[in-house]
């Protein structure tokens, strides 16, 4: 197997099988024009090279050189139309294949091709899931110290202003003078700590631009589905009949509807089924906004904690989805939206998310 990299137009051999004796070419980058795998890579066609002289074949890098090739035949492996690598067959006898051997070798290509597109494909989402699950912590850490140090910022307010007014006078010489002066200093040594905190804790705008809708949710529905798949889950997704384009940090939005989804099939541990729904909608005010909605089949939300379900992040539920919606609320606000329990029973529970379309769209 001789897989492809377009983009600096090389071979490299990820894989050789042989008999006895056989010596397989050194696994690096060859460039495609030394390769006798060019012509396949170039035309996307089975190609066949019935007699090769011993000169042809010592100029090629993809050739093995022991036993000594007198004939080969190469069908690309297409993903989507594009060669991603090549399956060659070699043969120490001069021979023309027929047509069967060249199906098979195709079909066998084919084959090849698609394990080797889902394998990327399983690699790309493992990664995604694992970038997201960094971020969904740091932006857990980060919303944390900022409600922290928010509570801290007002009992410290009160404490500078008490001490100011206290107006407490020593005699000179007295060492209670450098002590009140040190409390001062580190007063305004904390209160420019929880400052910075709070900065730190707000969402860039600059890291928000114009994505389409529809990719984000049908993205993210591609981190989850196996995981669903695994849970017996179902997922029917209704996009809105227009395209809408919404401005937003896409990994903050992301990790929004990662967190109800994920929620969602905790509370369907023997199956069911996940409905996500867009749709474009006027407010009195003119004002043009984006509706989605999520709803599962699960067990429902029990009713003493409906109330607290988007509470603070210091007071989260102790199985720990309290929290999780505690920072959906608090990414979704920061893109000028909201999000709401619309309904929840034995039947299951819809969430509603809205967010601001961009002016003109």
């Amino acid at each position: 197997i001789l897989l492809h990299q377009a983009d600096a137009d090389t071979l490299r051999a990820e894989s050789w099988s042989g008999p006895d004796g056989f010596v397989p070419p050194a696994k690096e980058d060859w460039a495609s024009d030394d390769c006798l795998a060019v012509g396949t890579i170039r035309t996307g066609r089975v190609v066949e090279y019935p007699h090769l002289h011993s000169a042809e074949v010592l100029e090629l890098r993809d050739v093995p050189r022991q036993p000594m090739v007198r004939a080969a035949l190469f069908a690309p492996m297409l993903v989507d139309d594009v060669v991603i690598g090549v399956l060659a067959s070699y043969s120490e006898r001069p021979h023309r294949h027929n047509n069967d051997e060249k199906r098979l070798l195709s079909a066998l290509a084919n084959l090849a091709a698609v394990a080797i597109a889902n394998s990327r494909l399983y690699a790309r989402v493992f990664q995604s899931e694992d970038t997201l699950r960094k971020n969904e912590t740091l932006t857990t850490l980060g919303l944390l110290a900022a409600e922290i140090a928010h509570e801290v910022r007002n009992p410290l307010t009160v404490i500078k202003l008490l001490y100011s007014s206290l107006r407490i006078e020593f005699a000179a010489g007295d060492p209670r003078v450098k002590d009140m002066r040190i409390i001062g200093e580190k007063l305004n040594q904390l209160e420019a700590t929880v400052t910075r905190v709070l900065n730190l804790a707000k969402a860039p705008g600059a890291l928000h631009s114009r994505w389409a809708l529809d990719e984000i949710v049908t993205d993210t529905l591609l981190l989850v589905r196996l995981k669903l798949h695994q849970s017996m889950i179902t997922v029917r997704y209704e996009p809105a009949a227009e395209p809408l384009t919404i401005e937003v940090n896409k990994g903050q939005i992301q990790q929004v509807l990662l967190n109800l989804i994920l929620n969602s099939a905790h509370a369907m541990p023997k199956g069911g089924r996940i409905t996500l729904r867009t749709t474009r909608e006027t407010r009195p005010d003119g004002q043009s906004v984006v509706v989605l909605d999520l709803a599962d089949t699960g067990h429902g939300i029990p009713a003493e904690l409906q109330d607290k379900l988007f509470a603070s992040v210091l007071m989260g539920r102790t199985d720990g989805t309290g929290l999780g919606l505690a920072i959906v609320k608090r990414l979704v606000q920061s893109h000028h939206g909201d999000i709401a329990l619309l309904s929840t029973s034995a039947a299951g529970t819809t969430f509603r998310i809205t967010l601001p379309l961009p002016t003109g769209t």
